[in-house]
């Protein structure tokens, strides 16, 4: 066995969260989470759906251990150039030179992305786990971008390689990461699963987020969905920057500047604290600056002049030096009364203009009062404005916010209503044409399998005609195509026809039981888990018991023999077993050519034999009796692999139809080359996992198409099995 691979680490995706996409994928989410985990509702754990910051769109997956060959990664992520490999992809999703001119796709484009709808990645869905949004890609332009993104890696060896096909999808619902919910079932506990017919049905047209602008790529840590390389923020496609400046403020009113009268702007006019001593020195200066100029002085009714002489004795007021040159002149002595008369008048003027001073340093000073305590009241009454305003749109927001989700609720149970309202008018009227459309399609099943049979007729001597060989050879990937192809319609057979029935292995008898036990040795895990593949394994282990294990479907069990033997007879002759192989073609053609009429008889008692085991033991476990319509559709489906088990056995190469055998006391393990798990857990977590049912088998060739080379082996089609839990 070759050595297990390490496990993903990191995972290489487009982000989905944008400035632009949160808001919407935001009310998104809540919307639907409110609407999916209510207990009286769908009831999925709310745990199980997705926080938005994790929505992303996986390119492929990782394997660094230790981080050793992650530099190399974040490198040709930065050398990728995606606005060129994005407008290099055309409208069908290929690179320009592998279309016509017409299908390119416009250059210069943003790359956009809408999520719609919901799906889920398990079947039945009424046992899933996992629930994805698709991406809106009708061109398939956004599949071959990722692609090609994804191919860059692959190119360089740095990404693993994954068998299957790539699938964009955005996670809403895991229940991976639903805590303590996991039922113990002896040493193993059993998958988190949920129905989600009903909520897929619900969200069948739900868009999550709409034309959303891609900003780049990035690399993921697995565990923790943190980023831990962006190299590309500045290689988005078809980027738009959207500067953002800082939130205008509201510039409080005592800090507004005012006109002044001068006509300027400033601070609020006030007027000047000046003290008494200041506005005595300079009503001192101005009235000495105003002596000879009575006129001029006046006119400032903030300076107080002293009167004129003129008042006294008709000239001007001398100074006090002229004073005193004059009182020693005799000529200008003045009489002590009169001088007298002069000191009083001046002490007076002194007086008044003290106190015209003081009476305006007093109104001055009360002004000054008024005015702080008039600031003090606006700026009190400011603050109490803005709170209540500032309480006022936090209450209305709250509101707001309330009365949209009240909406968003009753837009939910708007929408229950209208569902059950219409199904309770309409069940009557669908019931009854689903009757008709029943009948109609088992009439229309009859013509089909009329036509299908000349048609297949038609194209079997076509194809015999045609070679000059006689051989039908077929290419592999016609042969995996029409296992597919018969592997879908068995599942389509039992989802119609008893995906409602209750199995209930108690009520059947001892012999039923053991034939059940040996058709499907494991049904007593299977049919707790999934009804529908423990049918599937039932009919297919019947296919390959009475069809294709058989020499050639239409023989007798005494034919068969007789052809065995003359083989086996031959091969002692060979040196190879490539003529051998070439016998056997061209002998089982000719019987091939005419099986349809000659070896009617016996190919109707198979299909009889396989439609009677089939429906003895599902009406033994279950309460669902057989009907007209579930029988034609096993018919045809019988039919259908008599056709492909014939057109393997003409085949020069060796076509063994491999279908593994699981026994109780036995432990078969996953092998990812020849199996695949319809679980839809990833293939590099199923090793050393035992495996609980095989719903539908596999094809294995072996050597050429001429018959040699018999150790060349190739696995045409994978089984279908259900893996144990963990």
């Amino acid at each position: 066995m070759p050595p297990k691979p390490p496990p993903p680490t990191h995972f290489l995706c487009i982000p989905l969260v944008t400035q632009t996409s949160r808001p919407q994928l935001a009310r998104s989410i809540a919307a639907f989470r409110s609407d999916v985990c209510n207990p009286s509702g769908f009831g999925i754990p709310e745990d199980a759906v997705r926080p938005v910051g994790t929505l992303h769109l996986t390119l492929g997956v990782f394997s660094f251990p230790r981080n050793e060959g992650l530099d190399k990664a974040v490198e040709l992520l930065k050398s990728l150039r995606l606005r060129e490999i994005w407008d290099g992809i055309g409208s069908r999703g290929v690179m320009p030179g592998a279309e016509s001119e017409a299908g390119k796709g416009g250059q210069g484009e943003d790359m956009r992305i809408t999520l719609r709808g919901l799906r889920s990645m398990q079947t039945p869905v009424s046992k899933a786990s996992v629930l994805y949004a698709p991406p809106v890609d009708t061109t398939g332009r956004v599949q071959g971008f990722c692609e090609a993104v994804r191919g860059r890696f692959l190119e360089e060896g740095v990404m693993s390689e994954e068998k299957r096909a790539l699938l964009l999808h955005a996670t809403v619902v895991n229940t991976i990461y639903v805590k303590g919910e996991r039922r113990g079932k002896g040493r193993r506990g059993e998958k988190v699963t949920v129905d989600a017919t009903g909520v897929l049905d619900r969200y069948e047209d739900e868009v999550w987020m709409e034309d959303v602008k891609v900003e780049g790529v990035a690399i993921f840590e697995r565990n923790l969905e943190s980023r831990v390389q962006h190299p590309q923020i500045d290689r988005h496609i078809g980027r738009s920057e959207y500067p953002r400046g800082p939130a205008p403020t509201m510039t409080p009113p005592e800090k507004r500047r005012v006109p002044t009268p001068g006509g300027t702007t400033g601070s609020p006019s006030r007027p000047p604290r000046t003290s008494p001593l200041h506005a005595a020195s300079t009503s001192s200066s101005r009235h000495q600056g105003t002596t000879n100029n009575t006129t001029s002085s006046s006119s400032n009714p903030m300076v107080l002049a002293p009167p004129p002489r003129a008042a006294l004795s008709g000239t001007s007021s001398p100074s006090p030096d002229d004073r005193r040159n004059t009182s020693s002149s005799p000529q200008n002595n003045l009489a002590p009364s009169e001088s007298s008369a002069i000191s009083t008048v001046a002490a007076a003027a002194a007086a008044a203009a003290t106190q015209v001073l003081r009476d305006k340093d007093q109104r001055i000073a009360e002004l000054e009062r008024e005015l702080s305590l008039m600031e003090s009241v606006f700026t009190r009454e400011l603050d109490k404005l803005s709170r209540a305003e500032s309480e006022s749109s936090s209450a209305w927001q709250a509101r707001c916010g309330a009365l949209q989700a009240r909406a968003e609720s009753l837009e939910g149970e708007i929408r229950a209503l209208r569902d059950r309202h219409f199904q309770q008018d309409e069940k009557e009227e669908l019931r009854r044409r689903l009757e008709e459309a029943r009948r109609e399609a088992a009439q229309r099943e009859e013509e089909v399998r009329e036509l299908r049979g000349q048609v297949r007729g038609l194209k079997e001597w076509v194809s015999t005609s045609t070679r000059s060989d006689g051989a039908g050879v077929v290419t592999d990937d016609e042969i995996g195509l029409a296992m597919t192809r018969l592997g879908n319609e068995l599942q389509n057979w039992v989802l119609v026809n008893l995906r409602r029935a209750r199995i209930d292995i108690s009520r059947a008898d001892e012999a039923t039981v053991a034939e059940l036990a040996r058709l499907v040795p494991m049904y007593e895990d299977v049919v707790q888990t999934s009804k529908v593949h423990l049918i599937q394994s039932l009919v297919s282990r019947l296919l390959v018991d009475l069809v294709f294990d058989a020499y050639f479907v239409g023989l007798s069990a005494d034919q068969a023999k007789q052809l065995t033997q003359v083989e086996t007879f031959l091969s002692s002759f060979a040196s190879s077993p490539e003529p051998i192989n070439q016998w056997r073609s061209h002998t089982l053609t000719i019987l091939k050519r005419d099986a349809g009429q000659r070896l009617q008889e016996e190919t109707s008692r198979t299909i009889d034999t396989i439609l009677h085991k089939v429906n003895g033991i599902i009406f033994a476990i279950s309460d669902t009796p057989a009907s007209e319509p579930r029988d034609q559709g096993l018919r045809a489906l019988v039919a259908g692999a008599i056709d492909l088990a014939r057109l393997l056995v003409v085949q020069k190469a060796i076509f063994k139809v491999s279908m593994p055998e699981i026994l109780p006391h036995q432990r078969t393990l996953f092998d990812a080359a020849t199996m695949e798990d319809l679980g839809g857990e990833d293939d590099d977590g199923l090793d050393d996992r035992e495996i609980s049912c095989v719903a539908f088998p596999g094809i294995i060739k072996r050597g050429d198409e001429s018959g040699g080379h018999l150790q060349y082996r190739n696995v045409i089609a994978k089984a279908k099995v259900l893996c144990s839990p963990e």
